[in-house]
Order: structure tokens, then C-alpha cells, then sequence
């Protein structure tokens, strides 16, 4: 086994034609500034702009050289440089050690690295198709419990305090501060009842939760449905995380009586 050092062609000034790196198709790029940096990726042929390094080891498989750059994804995003927009340090990848076999071993590993990721993603289709197929039993499930339900039908207004949906306030009114209101949007709604917040979390302040938003105010138990989309049919029940939430104007809140079970409501919901 030999120990090669990855050599790195960075430059200062794409608008200069004699600093700028040119490349050829299948040449390897790696993003030097921006969230993201450390992404590496195949050129096409021209010429590289000042935020990418083109990255080349003699006697290694390009491929091979590929794949070990990926492998550094994690380390090379945890030995970032600047306070501001993130740069890469060229010089974790100028020092990093490439074991580098024979060229035949070299194309071996890589055939079995494309091998499992082939099989990697026809498992990802096969979930994505089990998915859909659960949906669809889900449905029939909910569909087929509330048919065989013997009751009078009441309407849903006679059963809940207030049906309502939400409003969204100016951007300067939204911030990512977590001692603010939570705001919740569609994406933040599940099909499994459950409410996800950790989807890009917005809040806004107690002041316009209490004036402009008071109507939509959102409590631990209340049931939400996107009244948008697609998809629709995304129901959750509010947790009781924080104390007091707020939703946007493509959600739907049900707040049950005491004679009407929230669960109850939300499945009913569900299979609508």
C-alpha cells in the first residue's frame, strides 16, 4: 500500500483567465465556499469559478478518488474556517492520506461500492412503494371503522369549541427564537397524528401571537388538518411541547368538547 497527498488546484479570481483552473468532463470539483462546502462532484469541461478547488492524485482511479473525498464529507464540515459563510480548509484535504492499492484493487472497490449503492436504492424505491401501499391499507382501515360506526351524525361545529383556521404575518414578524410562539406550517403536519416541529421551526412574538394572531391561538390537544396542498389529508394532534402554538393559514383547528375525543376527531379526519 502507498500513501499519496491529495493535490488541490484553488483559485483566487474566476474573472482572471491565468489564475482560472480549467477542467475537463469527469475532472473532480469540490465546493470550497458556502453550506456546501465539502461537496464534491464531477466537472463538465470549461473552467472552475472561485468557489470550487479541482482535486486530482496521480496513479489513483478517479472513481476511487471520488468516493474517498465523499468519505471525507464529515470531517472536512467539521474543520471549517470563517465566522460567517463557511470556507473549506484546503489544507485538511492538501494533508489528508489516500491509501492507494493496486489499480485493479482500486476498480474492485469501487465496482463494489456502485454494487451496494444499486442496491441501496432499489430498497429505497421498494420502501417508497410499501409506503404508498400502507397509505392506501391505512385509508381502507380508518374508511371501513367509521362506516361500521352506529350513531346519529351530529355537525362537527355542535362538537368543537370555535373551529377556525390561521394567518400569516409579515416576515418581520417571524424569527427562530425559541422562547417565541411556535408557528406551525403544513410541512410541520403528519399522517400519523403526530406533529413534527423540528421542519425548519418558525416562531413569532407574544405581541402578535396576542393581536393580529389571537383568533388562531393553538393549545396541547387541539387537532390540525392542512386545508391546502397537496397532499392533503395530513392531520396532527398538538403536543404539549409548548403551552401556547399558532398556526398559518393553510390549517384547519378543531378544538373537541368533553364529549368528543380528540384521537376520535383526528382519525375521523384522517380518513376524509
Amino acid at each position: 500500500m502507498l500513501i499519496s497527498r491529495l493535490e488541490t488546484g484553488v483559485i483566487d479570481n474566476y474573472t482572471d483567465d491565468d489564475k482560472c483552473v480549467p477542467c475537463n468532463e469527469g475532472d473532480l470539483l469540490i465546493v470550497c465556499d458556502g453550506s456546501r462546502s465539502g461537496y464534491v462532484g464531477r466537472a463538465i469541461k470549461g473552467y472552475t469559478g472561485s468557489t470550487l478547488a479541482k482535486i486530482s492524485a496521480e496513479g489513483v482511479d478517479n472513481s476511487y478518488l471520488y468516493y474517498f473525498i465523499q468519505s471525507m464529507y464529515r470531517l472536512l464540515n467539521t474543520q471549517m474556517k470563517g465566522t460567517g459563510t463557511p470556507h473549506l480548509n484546503v489544507e485538511v484535504l492538501r494533508k489528508a492520506e489516500l491509501v492507494i492499492p493496486s489499480i485493479s484493487e482500486q476498480k474492485r472497490i469501487v465496482n463494489k461500492i456502485e454494487e451496494l449503492f444499486s442496491e441501496l436504492d432499489s430498497a429505497v424505491e421498494t420502501l417508497k412503494k410499501t409506503k404508498e401501499q400502507l397509505a392506501v391499507y391505512r385509508q381502507s382501515v380508518l374508511k371501513e371503522a367509521f362506516e361500521n360506526v352506529e350513531a346519529n351524525q351530529v355537525r362537527l361545529e355542535d362538537l368543537c369549541n370555535f373551529i377556525t383556521k390561521g394567518t400569516t404575518p409579515p416576515k418581520s414578524e417571524m424569527n427562530t427564537e425559541t422562547s417565541s410562539i411556535p408557528f406551525i406550517k403544513v410541512y410541520n403536519l403528519t399522517f400519523d397524528l403526530s406533529l413534527d416541529f423540528s421542519i425548519d421551526p418558525t416562531f413569532v412574538n407574544e405581541n402578535t401571537h396576542n393581536t393580529s394572531l389571537a383568533r388562531s391561538k393553538v393549545l396541547p390537544g387541539d387537532v390540525l388538518m392542512n386545508i391546502v396542498g397537496p397532499p392533503m389529508g395530513k392531520v396532527s394532534i398538538v403536543p404539549e411541547t409548548y403551552s401556547e402554538w399558532n398556526i398559518n393559514q393553510a390549517i384547519a383547528r378543531f378544538r373537541c368538547e368533553d364529549n368528543l375525543n380528540n384521537r376520535y376527531l383526528a382519525y375521523f379526519l384522517g380518513c376524509k
